[in-house]
């Protein structure tokens, strides 16, 4: 009787927070799609990150970002960017958030994106956007005319 009840009541909240997650997912990248395609834009990488979208188009050297409260994407033009590196900020021994910075050839934070924040995003998934903040990283660092390479960045 008790488990019966159970499945009634946990099943379909289950599968109705599925739903709303994939609903969720299909606007942001339809959201970008959009922005990309009315900007002339060819996206050769999309990474969705928990109601986190970032996006690259390779030969324009654009950056698309966007996330769930956002109306539309950001569009960060890399070409007078000279570096990109992550930033990870602790509590303690709790991660607080990752970021992903970006400067221009003056040491100036252009812009900073974030992968994870506590209490904003799920505390298991810590490890997996520090490996997808390190890749971008590499990947923005790897085309930029004046950047750096990887090696040279701080920790």
């Amino acid at each position: 009787m008790v488990v019966s009840l159970l499945l009634t009541i946990i099943v379909p909240s289950v599968a109705l927070v599925c739903l709303e997650r994939r609903k969720r997912r299909k606007t942001l990248l339809a959201t970008l799609e959009n922005t990309a395609s009315s900007n002339g834009l060819d996206l050769s990488r999309i990474n969705y990150l928990d109601g986190k979208v970032i996006a690259w188009d390779q030969s324009k050297k654009m950056l698309l970002f966007t996330y769930i409260m956002n109306d539309r994407p950001t569009m960060i033009d890399l070409n007078p960017i000279s570096r990109c590196y992550v930033v990870r900020k602790k509590n303690g021994r709790d991660t607080t958030s990752i970021l992903l910075q970006i400067e221009d050839a003056n040491k100036r934070v252009r812009h900073s994106i974030p992968f994870y924040e506590q209490f904003t995003d799920r505390e298991g998934n810590v490890e997996k956007f520090d490996v997808y903040s390190r890749e971008w990283a590499h990947l923005i660092n790897s085309n930029l005319s004046a950047g750096t390479q990887p090696s040279d960045l701080p920790e």
